[in-house]
């Protein structure tokens, strides 16, 4: 079994069309990660199922993948673990609020997953939370169900993080999602307020404050764009 899923792995990287035919065997790559009989056979399938998933993801979606590969997690080494993260990140790229039952059970783990230390796999947990976001902005009731209170809490402690542990690219879609979240759905805005995300952009914008009336504020170096993402969701 695992020289199978290997070959078929070794297939798609020669030949990347391959995957439209590989696509097929989906379900039997998710069969391996719902009863593990072995963990190099249940790794082997998620490194093919993440190839697939770059292309495939909504087959992947619609056959309970995300669910199937977030299943026993903690059981896989971190290499398999970066693998079903980016999956479920790419399961989350054009889903649609019909499709939301698909992710709905896992929520809970993915916002756990944010105050992982691993950086591979905390960004690809934000992927995962900025494209739902993105693909339901206009959708209230789903909006308050993807942010649990758990997941604007883990959200803000990462801004805040030091060393910081998200790249400025990662940084921007994040502080881009809470302006989405805010700007879509009114209940969420004031979570955020009664969390003291006031104080949590003070020190993203002027650091530590160090309790003295300053005439001056000096404001900490960050790129255009990253300022501009923070003053929108101010605004």
């Amino acid at each position: 079994m695992n020289h199978a899923c290997r070959a078929l792995t070794y297939m798609m990287e020669a030949l990347p069309r391959s995957s439209a035919v590989v696509v097929d065997a989906i379900p039997v790559f998710l069969e391996k990660l719902q009863v593990i009989q072995c963990i190099d056979v249940a790794e082997q399938a998620l490194t093919a199922l993440e190839m697939l998933s770059r292309r495939h993801s909504k087959a992947i979606l619609q056959a309970g993948g995300l669910a199937d590969c977030l299943l026993y997690l903690e059981f896989f080494s971190i290499n398999a673990q970066r693998n079903a993260l980016a999956i479920a990140a790419n399961c989350c790229q054009s889903i649609t609020p019909d499709e939301f039952h698909f992710v709905a059970d896992s929520l809970p783990l993915l916002t756990q997953r944010l105050t992982h230390q691993d950086k591979k796999s905390v960004e690809s947990t934000c992927l995962c939370f900025a494209r739902l976001v993105d693909n339901f902005q206009h959708e209230e009731n789903l909006l308050q169900q993807v942010a649990s209170k758990d997941l604007l809490t883990n959200i803000q402690q990462l801004l805040v993080v030091t060393p910081p542990i998200l790249s400025s690219g990662m940084f921007i879609m994040v502080v881009r999602m809470f302006s989405l979240m805010c700007s879509n759905c009114p209940t969420l805005a004031v979570q955020l307020m009664k969390q003291n995300i006031a104080e949590t952009l003070h020190f993203l914008l002027c650091g530590a404050s160090n309790g003295s009336c300053q005439e001056q504020i000096d404001l900490v170096p960050r790129s255009p764009q990253e300022l501009y993402e923070l003053t929108s969701l101010i605004w």
